[in-house]
């Protein structure tokens, strides 16, 4: 994408005359200074970053149409250094990870206005836990995690405790509740303390989790691949390809879900289907991860085999538990 620079009709650092070398325009022949002022209104660079993410052009679809027909195949790419062909990695990252929030924020203040009444939908989560009978149950979870770890359904009775409980009890509470004392499901019930007590909507607090969420993981792209260098590494493999990988498969994800989600929405409304149909999900998620693994690498298919299980694993298991802490520690 060609940025709008404003040029002089002279350099600014030895008064070069642009005038009489037109091709020259850009860059000063005389003592290479680009002719070009950063010196810009502060909205200039806002429209500038702005266009720059969510501008779409050619490159745009064939990447989206390469991640989804062709998995890894970019990052085979990339690794070859064939990359002017497709969007630049992050900015591709960054709008797949936009469409998936905006498109899952979209999906839940839907369902909560189909099943909620507007009375309840503007009460905050604290409210409605309160309002509920003790003879309910539901599980203990983070609200927006799918079939990732829970704990199982438990009634409110024994749950009210966990409002207002203290750190230091917690592991005595689930071992009373014959549930695994251990340092996740600790961090799972402050995290669910945080949301039972949370004075926030349900779609509000969906929100502020997803945006926050997702911009720890996108600082935190980095460590990712590093943690799955050792099981992608073969000879001439670098530190940048399993870089490349990671944000290659964490572009697709986000952007497969950000539609999957809604066909399956439809499914359970209008074919009764059960809920077990979001297992899916990750069912896809692992199949691609496989087809993308072998592919962007060359591996064999045992070899592939190997590393994929504890990629894959460790990689879902990350997302986990960037969630679970963030839920835990900073949605106060």
């Amino acid at each position: 994408m060609p940025t709008k620079k404003i040029r002089s009709e002279h350099c600014k650092n030895c008064n070069y005359d642009f005038r009489i070398d037109i091709p020259h325009m850009k860059y000063c022949p005389n003592c290479g200074q680009e002719n070009h002022s950063p010196r810009m209104p502060f909205f200039h660079y806002l429209y500038e970053l702005m266009e720059g993410i969510f501008h779409l052009d050619n490159k745009t679809w064939l990447t989206i149409k390469t991640l989804f027909a062709r998995p890894g195949q970019i990052t085979k790419d990339f690794i070859e250094d064939k990359r002017n062909r497709y969007s630049p990695p992050v900015r591709m990252y960054i709008w797949c990870t936009a469409f998936f929030m905006f498109s899952f924020w979209l999906l839940i203040d839907t369902i909560i206005h189909h099943s909620e009444q507007a009375s309840e939908a503007n009460k905050s989560l604290s409210e409605q836990f309160d309002e509920m009978a003790d003879l309910t149950s539901t599980p203990i979870r983070i609200i927006m995690s799918g079939f990732w770890p829970t704990l199982p359904s438990t009634p409110l009775s024994r749950q009210r405790i966990l409002k207002n409980i203290p750190d230091n009890e917690i592991k005595s509470w689930l071992q009373k509740q014959n549930y695994p004392a251990d340092y996740f499901n600790i961090q799972l019930v402050k995290a669910y303390r945080t949301q039972i007590n949370s004075q926030l909507t349900r779609s509000a607090y969906t929100k502020k989790l997803t945006t926050g969420y997702n911009i720890i993981f996108v600082l935190m792209l980095p460590f990712n691949a590093l943690i799955l260098f050792p099981f992608l590494y073969r000879k001439k493999i670098f530190y940048y390809d399993a870089m490349i990988f990671t944000v290659h498969i964490n572009t697709w994800i986000p952007l497969f879900q950000a539609l999957w989600m809604w066909v399956l929405v439809v499914m359970m409304g209008f074919l009764h289907a059960p809920e077990s149909v979001f297992l899916s999900i990750p069912i896809i998620n692992a199949a691609y991860y496989f087809f993308a693994l072998k592919r962007a690498f060359g591996f064999s298919g045992i070899s592939t085999i190997v590393r994929w299980l504890p990629t894959f694993v460790i990689d879902t298991f990350y997302h986990w538990l960037i969630l679970l802490l963030y839920a835990a520690w900073f949605m106060t």
